[in-house]
This record gives structure tokens, C-alpha cells and sequence, in this order.
């Protein structure tokens, strides 16, 4: 279908002559609560941030099934020689909350540039304060002043941290979504102070539809200061994975923080026509593994084509892809980027045949063979 593959290539040289630049678009910190984020907090709310904290380390439902605790913390250290593992790897570095470590750590791995997103995984889990939903990030908090307060101490100790190296970290800011003005003010606040992108959450309840013109001011806020939002795996609800029963359980919930529920966003973007009000507004999406790319842009061209053939948008009041739109809704996908650590080879492999590897965020395209064992390096792109 034309207009369904982005077209652009790359001229790869030869792989003797030529350095890749690696760029890491999904990595993790883990400010812990009290050593790092407490001093964080206006002191009238210590109180509440120290109960905070009482309950996570003895309550939490995410805090059990990650593990995070002295026992398992101690068996990973036991452990080390397994270095394969990522678990025991990060118990190894304190880089999850220390920045001078951190780069050691990126020199020793060759990794120049690190995207930044909250959740490190390393025998233990500290939530934002005030949410302790690390997988979900419910927006649903009968608390939310409380949880905006918290997200606001996590974007001052993220600041903190990039301004040790500002080149090298690309920090992302955690926003209250709940309050598109006080999302903006944040955002206003967060590039300031030196974060470059927005941990943008897929829609879920509590948050009105990206299509919804409400969330006009935050788009041009968004584009003017040039945050990108990035999304990266989530899911509905840490309580939904630790309540359900039966069979392949773990295995469903993977898939429905992975699959096309978590990429959703494409469609209110694309068909709302936010990105072509906001041409400067850009999406990318980390940690969604798989061949999605063709199907998704096909999906989308196809619906807008059935729509136009029976006039239904027309009669639902909208315009359609052919009336009012420049293109179909895949050209549109000039403003979406594949994220991720790095690509695996049939997923490098298919984005270079089908012609998206424009669209792959990460290094760019060079054939390494013997360095990265048959993988293929996709793109650096700068979203």
C-alpha cells in the first residue's frame, strides 16, 4: 500500500571504517526513598512521606513480587558471577542513583547517550513517591495532590542527576496527566531545570482522550519546548497482575503491556490530527518488542480508506484522510520512533527490508557481524 513504508535509507559504508555511536533509549533509575529522595521533600510533608514509606516497605503488592527484599537482595550478590543477568548485573553498581557511577558504567558497556526513565529493577523497586505503582502509574489516586508533590521531588532529584553530565542523559519528567495545566506547569518547570522529554503514559482510566481538545495547551507546550514524549511499557494496574489467577498469567499480562494496547496513543494522535496541528510534536515508544511497525500503519491506512469509500466520517460530522488531511494516516508516522536498549537482529532485519529503519531510535545502520554477533545496529535518530 503506498505511503504505508517510510522510505528513507542509509548508506552504510564499510563496517572497518566506520564507529557506532550507541544511544540507549530505555534505561532505568531507582532514586531510593530515603537516601536520596526524602531531602527532596517540603518539610511539612515529611510526615506524610515517612508513612509513605513505613507502608511501602511493609505493604506493597509490586515490592512481593519483585522480590524486593534483604533474602533476595543477598542471593543476587551471591550470585554475581552470573553477570548475564540483568537482576544481578544492576545489583552490582550503585548507577541506578549515582551519577559518577553511572557513567563509568555507560563507558565501560560503550554506551554514549542514556534516555532516562524511572523503575530500576536491582534486588529493589522504590516507587515515586507517594504512588508506589511502579508498572502502572494509575492516575486513578484518591490522593493526587500528594502524588503530584512526589513527582515533582522525583523531577528535582532527575534534574539533580542529568546536570552531572547533561550531554550524555536525556531525563524524562514524570507529569500529574490528571491536570493538563498543572502537567503543563511541570513540563514548564522540568525543561527548564533540564529534562528533555516527557514519560508520556498510555491511556488509561482518569486521564481524558489525547484526542480530546483539552490537551491542546499541552501539545504546544510540548512542541515549543521540544519534549518529546516517550511511552514505554506499562500496564492497567499493578493490583489487576498481583490478583489474577490461573494459567499463563504472567505470561497474558507481558503481552498486554507489550501489545497494541500499550501503543494506542498512535491512534488518538494520528487520527485526531495532533501531529499535523503540532508538526514539532514527537512520539516515541520503548520497550515494545516485536514486528508492529507495517501492520499498525496498515491498519490505520485501511481504516481511513473504508471510512472514505462510505462517507461514515462524513456523516459522523469529521473530516476524512482524503478531505481534510494533507495524506493517509501512515505518513503521519514521520513523528513516531521504535525505542528500545537495542533492536534485536530479525527486528534491525525487518525495519531495513520494509524500509522503517528511519524510524528506529538507537545507533545507526551499520552491519557488525562479528562485534554484535550477527546483530544489525539500527538508527541513531533524534527525536
Amino acid at each position: 500500500m503506498p505511503g504505508t513504508r517510510d522510505s528513507s535509507s542509509f548508506d552504510e559504508g564499510s563496517d572497518a571504517d566506520r564507529h557506532a555511536v550507541i544511544v540507549s533509549c530505555d534505561t532505568h533509575v531507582g532514586p531510593r526513598l530515603t537516601e536520596d529522595l526524602r531531602q527532596y521533600c517540603p518539610k511539612g510533608m515529611l510526615d506524610d512521606f515517612d508513612a509513605f514509606t513505613r507502608d511501602w516497605e511493609t505493604k506493597s503488592p509490586i515490592r512481593i513480587m519483585f522480590g524486593a527484599n534483604r533474602a533476595n537482595y543477598d542471593a543476587l550478590l551471591a550470585d554475581r558471577e552470573n553477570t548475564r543477568q540483568t537482576a544481578i548485573r544492576n545489583v552490582l553498581t550503585e548507577g541506578g542513583w549515582d551519577p559518577y557511577v553511572r557513567q563509568r558504567d555507560m563507558d565501560s558497556d560503550g554506551v554514549a547517550v542514556d534516555v532516562i526513565f524511572h523503575g530500576l529493577q536491582a534486588g529493589r523497586v522504590d516507587p515515586l513517591p507517594f504512588t508506589g505503582d511502579l508498572i502502572a502509574g494509575r492516575e486513578d489516586s484518591n490522593h493526587k495532590d500528594l502524588v503530584a508533590l512526589g513527582r515533582h521531588m522525583y523531577n528535582q532529584w532527575l534534574a539533580d542527576f542529568v546536570s552531572v553530565a547533561p550531554v550524555r542523559h536525556i531525563g524524562l519528567a514524570q507529569l500529574p496527566m490528571w491536570d493538563v495545566q498543572a502537567s503543563v506547569e511541570e513540563l514548564t518547570w522540568a525543561r527548564k531545570a533540564g529534562l528533555r522529554g516527557v514519560n508520556f503514559p498510555r491511556h488509561r482510566a482518569g486521564l481524558a482522550p489525547y484526542n480530546d481538545p483539552s490537551w491542546e495547551p499541552f501539545w504546544s507546550a510540548c512542541e515549543d519546548m521540544e519534549m518529546t514524549l516517550t511511552t514505554h511499557t506499562q500496564g492497567a494496574g499493578v493490583e489487576e497482575l498481583v490478583q489474577r489467577k490461573g494459567e499463563g498469567t504472567f505470561a497474558i499480562q507481558l503481552l498486554e503491556i507489550n501489545g497494541a494496547a500499550a501503543r494506542e496513543s498512535t491512534h488518538h494522535l494520528v487520527l485526531g490530527g495532533v501531529f499535523e496541528r503540532h508538526p514539532g510534536l514527537n512520539l516515541v515508544f520503548t520497550e515494545q518488542p516485536g514486528i508492529w511497525w507495517p501492520a499498525l500503519m496498515d491498519a490505520m491506512d485501511d481504516m481511513a480508506i473504508n471510512l472514505d469509500r462510505r462517507g461514515m466520517a462524513v456523516k459522523a460530522g469529521e473530516k476524512t484522510f482524503y478531505s481534510g488531511y494533507e495524506n493517509r494516516p501512515s505518513s503521519y508516522a514521520r513523528h513516531i520512533f521504535i525505542g528500545g536498549s537495542f533492536l534485536a537482529a530479525y527486528e534491525a532485519q525487518d525495519a531495513l527490508e520494509q524500509g522503517y529503519a528511519a524510524r528506529c531510535c538507537g545507533v545507526r545502520t551499520i552491519r557488525t557481524p562479528r562485534a554484535l554477533g550477527n546483530t544489525l545496529a539500527t538508527t541513531v535518530s533524534r527525536p
